[in-house]
């Protein structure tokens, strides 16, 4: 008698795990991720980071054929360097954000691929001091910064004086995306789904 209610009891499991499974239905519904982000660029500057001597031009337009004119500027600041690409021939923005920055004044520059922190005066697209929130750097809209998709870029943030350290992020805009990424813009479920 317990082996024919144990095996009643297995059947009736297994009679309504099939009748949750049919009534579950695959997930075919795509929708757009609401409030998509931009990437946000962040580290931290200090006495392990690599050094360099960075060039200066805080006057001339872009130049996406990569022929900005720097000029030497002082030597030994800090810097990290990022590999970015474009998703759309739109302007760019990247903006030092000065609530989660710690730096004292920074610099920023954008180069062609390759970057060479060895010879900082060439293969440059722009560059900027202090366009952003105090001594902070930015390159907003007004800037007209556009870089062509498919290309990688290099973006690097530094020190303005050498020996200033501290923490920083730089916000993006959404055409923005880490080299091999995927950009923050226009993802849907379904896309997302598709990588996994």
């Amino acid at each position: 008698m317990k082996k024919i209610l144990l095996l009643t009891l297995a059947l009736a499991l297994v009679l309504s795990s099939m009748a949750l499974a049919e009534q579950k239905r695959p997930d075919v519904k795509d929708g757009v991720i609401q409030n998509a982000s931009r990437i946000v660029l962040s580290g931290t500057l200090d006495a392990n980071s690599p050094t360099w001597n960075r060039g200066f031009n805080n006057v001339d337009p872009p130049a996406p054929g990569c022929d900005f004119p720097l000029s030497d500027s002082s030597d030994g600041q800090y810097y990290e360097v990022f590999c970015i690409e474009v998703t759309d021939q739109n302007p760019v923005e990247a903006i030092v954000d000065p609530a989660a920055t710690t730096i004292g004044d920074t610099h920023m520059e954008l180069y062609c691929d390759p970057f060479d922190p060895a010879n900082p005066l060439e293969n440059a697209v722009f560059s900027d001091d202090d366009d952003g929130d105090g001594l902070f750097s930015a390159f907003t809209l007004d800037d007209n910064l556009v870089l062509s998709p498919g290309e990688q870029y290099w973006l690097v943030l530094t020190t303005f004086s050498p020996g200033d350290m501290g923490d920083f992020a730089i916000d993006t805009s959404d055409n923005v995306m880490m080299c091999g990424g995927v950009s923050a813009e226009g993802q849907s479920w379904t896309e997302i789904k598709a990588l996994y």
